[in-house]
């Protein structure tokens, strides 16, 4: 008999994943959904699904809530996602037999990100292994916008397989891409700020430039064509909004 399961999802208005992650995870023995503030169909979609709906203050991103979330379970084991991911059947079928091991505290598992509907399978995005399955009482959460959780015990990654991997809408379109970006950013720039790091035209001019060149070379960006260059420099986007976000927090610090 293998340890009971509790799958964790933290969402704020994404009613239109919602319904396909919490059908992903229903073999689990309790679904928690963290809701923070949705006035859209969040509560209807749970309620058709007979999950438990817990509703949280509002916060800029997932990670400020995940240690509330997971200790907030029921059960020994948690598995931890956001509304566009799911788990994929072959995923769902293996888990019994991983809470079987008792020397095991954690698993990272490899996940598949769909960009605008195709799989980015280069530049970094594949296998693309997260930390989100584990015993509760072995991880913590700094708070720190897409951080890797600390792990207390012994980790076990799983093979980089497209049939045993969390599935990940990363993106739908641009305008959402841009839509996630700005708040993104946003974060990170006052992570940046408040950790000590300041803006420097030297590191706005080499570090989405590096992201870029990283992506599209190194990382064989170039074997998947024109989407290879346009996610990549979609990514060079990214990283140059950061720095000039962390130029404009120094400017607005100088002001006062």
């Amino acid at each position: 008999m293998f340890d009971k399961l509790t799958a964790v999802i933290v969402c704020c208005n994404e009613g239109e994943f919602l319904e396909d992650c919490i059908v992903s995870c229903l073999f689990a023995d309790q679904v928690l959904v963290f809701d923070m503030q949705s006035d859209d169909e969040t509560a209807v979609i749970c309620e058709k699904y007979g999950v438990r709906r817990i509703e949280i203050t509002k916060q800029p991103y997932v990670e400020l809530v995940r240690n509330i979330s997971i200790q907030a379970a029921d059960n020994e084991w948690v598995i931890v996602l956001d509304p566009d991911e799911r788990i994929s059947k072959g995923l769902r079928d293996s888990i019994p037999a991983l809470l079987l091991n008792k020397s095991v505290d954690a698993y990272s598992i490899p996940r598949v990100n769909k960009i605008f509907g195709t799989w980015a399978r280069t530049m970094c995005w594949w296998p693309d292994s997260q930390l989100r399955l584990f015993r509760k009482k072995a991880v913590v959460y700094r708070g720190v916008i897409h951080e890797t959780p600390i792990i207390d015990g012994v980790i076990v990654t799983l093979a980089a397989e497209y049939n045993n991997a969390i599935i990940h809408i990363n993106y739908n379109d641009i305008s959402q891409f841009f839509d996630k970006t700005n708040r993104y950013t946003t974060a990170i720039a006052r992570d940046y700020s408040n950790s000590g790091i300041s803006f420097n035209i030297i590191s706005l001019l080499y570090r989405p430039s590096r992201e870029f060149l990283k992506r599209f070379f190194y990382y064989g960006g170039y074997k998947q064509g024109l989407y290879g260059f346009i996610i990549s420099s979609l990514m060079f986007i990214y990283h140059f909004m950061i720095w000039i976000k962390l130029w404009e927090l120094k400017r607005k610090n100088s002001a006062q």
